[in-house]
């Protein structure tokens, strides 16, 4: 793929939505606040349809703030890169983990992990890992 901010903010988007669509059937969100939460048929599908919303609209948030700095970052070359690179998965730890997240802290490790595996898969020809 090649390195563009569309596809930058591709792979961030990407990577929001499988990482809220694991949070939502692993740490059971998706039980209560979309099936303890209906009372009928029609109640329940509503409930998906907002709780999709809501992963799209805070996956869509996401991606274009952290794809400004993660398109700048792409940018740099040798040892530089693997610093920045660095202090943006940091940044990215805590912003989520102590905003969105701070009642459980392994939310921003397994974003943290997610972040590594699809920057890897989607731009491993630009991550300068050798001279």
């Amino acid at each position: 793929m090649k390195l563009t901010y569309l596809n930058i903010t591709l792979c961030l988007l990407i990577k929001y939505i499988v990482f809220f669509s694991i949070l939502a059937f692993f740490s059971s969100r998706f039980k209560s606040l979309v099936i303890d939460n209906a009372v009928n048929t029609e109640g329940f599908m509503s409930n998906i349809f907002y709780y999709i919303l809501y992963i799209l609209i805070f996956s869509v948030i996401l991606s274009l703030i952290f794809s400004i700095p993660l398109f700048f970052i792409f940018k740099v070359k040798g040892a530089y890169f693997l610093l920045l690179i660095g202090l943006f998965l940091i940044a990215e730890y805590f912003l989520y983990t102590y905003s969105a997240s701070p009642s459980d802290l392994m939310n921003g490790v397994y974003n943290l992990g997610l972040s590594l595996l699809f920057l890897f898969v989607f731009f491993y020809k630009y991550i300068p890992l050798t001279k």
